[in-house]
Parts: structure tokens; C-alpha cells; sequence
């Protein structure tokens, strides 16, 4: 027996028609009618006289009817109960430090914005335990490059990330028609040490072309990384998706063609 069969004869017992019972429900009339013989089979005997207008319950009917609406009332005083739980749930949101503190604040004040009444929780974790979260529903949401994760997200694609250089505005760098590795590695190179991706991704290409570099400068935030570049201190190969719109006219960013994108964010 399943709730859909005692739906249909909660309805059926009310309006005492079938026709009126399928249209409370959303369903056609010959869906109502196999449920109602569904159901009859069931509990093993007739529920409704056939053919007599208006439609009447069978003793057996009349049984089944005393008992089903308590049980229709208990589910759906449980299902309600359970959306406004689930409605005054925060949102988990999980992702590194520099997500956390200079990209998610904007989204969270649209969020509060648009649901006043909500909540929204936040953990900082880099991206094995961004997974991890998420794989064992201990986080609702993250923002992730979509390279190698489980099959089983869902993925909202917000954009491609792309290697970019960083530099300060009008450094010799950006003068060049088109730059290379070994041009850039002449100067300190400012590595985000959080997005290990791109770091180990240009110390691989500096190994396989065994250049010879100056300072390498390793940092674990995406503001440090902007800031040193700005000043001079060094050039900083980073992602498309620590740029903010701010950062347009205190920066120099140029697209890196000798390294692959890294694929979507989302």
C-alpha cells in the first residue's frame, strides 16, 4: 500500500467523485481509477459501489475511511514540519581562505539580501577537504575548478579560469608583443602557494625547460599575492579567478598562452 493509494481514496471519500478526487490530486481520471483497484486488491474487496451515482462507500469503504484520514493528517502535519526545518537549515558553505574571506562576502550579503530569514554557515578547508565535505554532506556548497571531481556533484559552471601574469602597472613585461616563460622567470616570481595547481604547474614548466630563475616568492594568500606584485617586489603568475574588479587600473594582467587553462570554476 503506498500514499498515493490512500491519497486518492482520502479524496474520493470527500468529494464522494472520482473525477473531482483526480483533479485534487494533479492526475488524470484513468490513473485514479488503477489506483483505486490497486488499492482495492490490496486490502481485498470492493471499496465503492459501481455505477451508482453519487459515488458510495462499501462497508469496507466506509472502514478504510474512518482510519486513512488521521493517517493523511499525521503525514502531512510531518511533511510540513519538516520543510519549515529544513527551511530554517543554514547553508553550508565550505572553500580556502581566500574564497572565504575576499570572494564570498559579496554573495553573502545578496544572500542575506534575498533571504532575510536564513542562515549560512562557513568553513575554511583547501581542496581535498573542500571534497571530502561535500562527498560526506558535512557542506552544502563550494566553489571548485570542475578538473577532478567526483561524478556525483552537481556543477554549476560560473566561468573559465586561465593562467594569468601579474604585474605591476607599466612593468617592461607588459611592453612585450608576447611573453615567455623564460622572460618572466628573469624577474622574482610570486606564487599563490594555496592554489597549488598553478604553482606546481610553473615550477613543472621551469623544470622541463631547466631555465635558470631568480627568486621564487611563495605566498598563501591571493591578496599578498596581488599586493607584491603591485609594488614591484616581483611578478606573479596566478588564475583569472582572483581578479577582482577593483584590482583593474592598479594592476597589469595578461592571459598566459604557454601554460593550459585550467577549465571551468563553478
Amino acid at each position: 500500500m503506498e500514499l498515493r493509494h490512500l491519497r486518492l481514496f482520502a479524496a474520493l471519500a470527500k468529494f464522494q467523485h472520482l473525477t473531482k478526487a483526480s483533479e485534487m490530486l494533479g492526475i488524470d481520471q484513468p490513473l485514479a481509477s488503477k489506483h483505486l483497484r490497486q488499492l482495492e486488491k490490496i486490502v481485498g474487496g470492493e471499496l465503492v459501489f459501481r455505477g451508482k451515482r453519487p459515488l458510495q462507500l462499501t462497508p469496507l469503504g466506509e472502514a478504510l475511511a474512518a482510519r486513512i484520514h488521521p493517517i493523511i493528517d499525521g503525514i502531512d502535519n510531518l511533511l510540513n514540519g519538516l520543510s519549515i526545518e529544513a527551511k530554517n537549515q543554514p547553508v553550508r558553505f565550505i572553500g580556502n581562505s581566500d574564497m572565504i574571506g575576499f570572494k564570498l562576502p559579496p554573495v553573502i550579503r545578496r544572500f542575506s539580501e534575498l533571504h532575510p530569514d536564513g542562515g549560512i554557515r562557513i568553513q575554511e578547508a583547501m581542496r581535498d577537504g573542500v571534497i571530502d565535505a561535500l562527498s560526506n554532506m558535512d557542506a552544502d556548497v563550494a566553489i571548485l575548478t570542475q578538473r577532478g571531481l567526483p561524478n556525483n556533484f552537481d556543477f554549476i559552471p560560473l566561468g573559465e579560469i586561465n593562467p594569468i601574469l601579474i604585474t605591476s602597472m607599466n612593468h617592461p613585461l607588459m611592453q612585450l608583443e608576447k611573453i615567455s616563460l623564460q622572460q618572466i622567470v628573469r624577474w622574482p616570481v610570486i606564487l599563490n602557494s594555496l592554489f597549488s595547481e598553478t604553482a606546481n604547474m610553473v615550477k613543472a614548466a621551469i623544470s622541463q625547460n631547466t631555465l635558470k630563475t631568480g627568486e621564487i616568492i611563495e605566498l598563501d594568500s591571493a591578496q599578498a599575492v596581488k599586493r607584491y606584485a603591485a609594488l614591484g617586489i616581483g611578478v606573479a603568475i596566478a588564475t583569472s579567478f582572483l581578479i577582482d574588479p577593483e584590482d583593474r587600473g592598479k594592476l597589469a594582467i595578461r592571459k598566459l598562452d604557454f601554460l593550459p587553462s585550467f577549465g571551468q570554476i563553478g
